[in-house]
């Protein structure tokens, strides 16, 4: 009871680097990504860059 029916979001590649570009590049935080990208979920950003870092090692 009280559950929100919430429809997951998924992301093109495209979409995700560029939000990951732009945090890493400086001119957003994850919070204005957030808002500029209708993006709900913290911890989704925080995935990608961190496997943008992964990746990138």
């Amino acid at each position: 009871m009280g559950e929100k029916n919430r429809v997951k979001s998924r992301y093109t590649k495209v979409t995700k680097m560029e939000v990951v570009d732009a945090i890493v590049d400086g001119e957003l935080w994850i919070e204005e990504a957030m808002v500029k990208y209708n993006i709900e979920d913290r911890m989704l950003i925080i995935n990608w860059l961190r496997k943008y870092i992964r990746d990138t090692r």
